[in-house]
């Protein structure tokens, strides 16, 4: 159960780390589209929307899982895979790794459904 909180407390502050870096980089308006600060500071916006946009669906799988008693250990390596392959995700794109992003987010989204497989069999 510590460990569910745990990551569920990293996933919700990736947003805030994305935020807080990006916030960091010093962009012009003026700055042209092939400058690396400008292109970084985009990679980092796109990143910012998919935590937003990602963690909702998480929360609702744990939040779920654990009201319906799902056991833990199934819940666990789920929850870590999804953590670990989200982080791989956001360094792979920051990387420009379009491989890796791909598989990650993949899997990353594959332990998200069978979190909701695993509460929709234990219902």
């Amino acid at each position: 159960m510590k460990l569910i909180i745990v990551l569920l407390f990293i996933e919700c502050m990736l947003p805030i780390i994305i935020q807080a870096i990006q916030s960091s980089i010093p962009t012009d308006a003026n700055t042209a589209s092939t400058d690396s600060r400008y292109l970084l500071h985009t990679k980092l916006n796109a990143l910012l929307q998919h935590s937003y946009q990602t963690l909702p669906m998480f929360v609702a799988a744990i939040l779920l899982s654990l009201y319906l008693l799902v056991p833990l250990e199934l819940v666990n390596r789920l929850v870590v895979g999804y953590v670990v392959f989200n982080v791989v995700f956001i360094l792979a794109n920051l990387a420009s790794l379009t491989t890796l992003m791909r598989i990650s987010w993949t899997i990353m989204v594959a332990c998200n459904i069978m979190i909701f497989g695993l509460v929709w069999y234990f219902l």
